[in-house]
């Protein structure tokens, strides 16, 4: 009999869609994996999850999972949490997002013959545009959660890094693509003559529209997409900027291919899917200055730019559309092919999972 691995998802959509999509397919011969989601805008209808993941793959709504605190149904996804874990009697629990990770360790009290993993994909004590106190508190619970019996596993070594404030038990593992997949899509796409800038992401706060907005404003010349929707969808106003809404990952490597530059305006991060997805089909990335972004595009690497300023992003974007800038795209791709691989991840997962170290 294999070993069973429950992974609980609350932000099941976007990048950790398809980071876990790539991860359990690719699991799916060493454990029985059972997936417990949440429902948000971004995630796709149960019929195409299904034919998203391997037949193996066991998939469970919770449905009080939210993305804010709400203390009734918090309380609510935590009874449905213990009623799935006692249901399931998983060998390993892998938690995913700052509120599964939140709720999934306080089951640890029931279930102390599990072993547990927590990956926050970005943590909630980094978020920008609300008070110092909330993040205070944000980070205050993840530190008395750190002294539970979990071992985080960040999704970079930026993440790493903001990690070891909260817990001393981590460790990482870079978010990774699937190349084969990829190529099986774009192979199938017609080619075209590539131009204008594009982006991925749930409008709102953590994607930062209004520095996208600002950015296309000033360049009007050039053509701008937002794939992706969200509650500030109204401030992205700049006549040429194309909002196209959730899209399949089809349609986003459609739309995507179509373009010439990758950017993210990120005010923070974990690591970014959509940005490896970016330099392996060869597009020049230009990223914001925060954790994630800055752990893929580095100056070592020659593998694209980041940015510190609007001024600075402006000045990137307007010369590359003029002229890419061919090396950085090359060695993106080299780099993705090299680091990033899906095979990668999952040997180092696999091994994680059997052993617990």
């Amino acid at each position: 009999m294999k070993p069973r691995l429950l992974f609980f998802v609350e932000a099941f959509g976007g990048g950790i869609l398809s980071y876990v999509q790539s991860l359990t397919n690719n699991l799916t011969n060493d454990f029985d994996i059972y997936i417990a989601y949440g429902i948000r805008e971004q995630t796709p209808s149960k019929d195409k999850l299904v034919d998203m993941l391997n037949d193996s793959i066991r998939l469970i709504e919770v449905e009080n999972f939210t993305r804010e605190i709400n203390p009734v149904k918090d309380l609510k996804a935590l009874k449905e949490m213990n009623s799935i874990i006692k249901d399931i009697s998983p060998d390993t629990i892998h938690l995913h997002s700052s509120k599964a990770g939140v709720l999934g360790r306080i089951t640890i009290v029931k279930n102390k013959n599990i072993k547990y993993f927590y990956t926050p994909h970005g943590y909630s004590f980094l978020m920008h545009g609300r008070s110092k106190l909330k993040n205070y508190i944000y980070f205050l619970i993840e530190k008395i959660l750190g002294y539970s019996n979990c071992e985080t596993i960040a999704c970079s070594y930026g993440e790493f890094k903001e990690s070891q404030k909260v817990t001393r038990k981590s460790q990482y593992i870079n978010n990774s693509v699937n190349t084969k997949e990829i190529d099986s899509i774009v192979s199938q796409l017609t080619s075209t003559q590539k131009s204008g800038v594009y982006t991925v992401g749930r409008i709102d706060t953590q994607k930062n529209p209004e520095e996208f907005n600002e950015l296309a404003k000033r360049l009007p010349n050039i053509d701008f997409t937002w794939i992706g929707d969200g509650p500030k969808r109204s401030i992205l106003d700049a006549p040429n900027i194309n909002i196209t809404g959730w899209l399949d990952r089809e349609q986003v490597l459609r739309t995507a291919m179509k373009k010439n530059i990758f950017i993210l305006t990120s005010l923070w991060e974990g690591l970014p899917i959509a940005l490896l997805e970016a330099m392996y089909t060869d597009h020049l990335c230009i990223v914001s200055d925060v954790v994630g972004n800055r752990d893929v595009i580095t100056k070592e690497h020659n593998n694209g730019n980041v940015y510190l300023n609007l001024d600075e992003l402006v000045n990137l974007v307007k010369k590359n559309n003029e002229n890419i800038d061919s090396d950085k795209v090359n060695n993106a791709k080299s780099d993705i092919e090299a680091n990033y691989s899906i095979d990668n991840m999952t040997s180092k997962y696999k091994r994680i999972y059997m052993i617990g170290d």
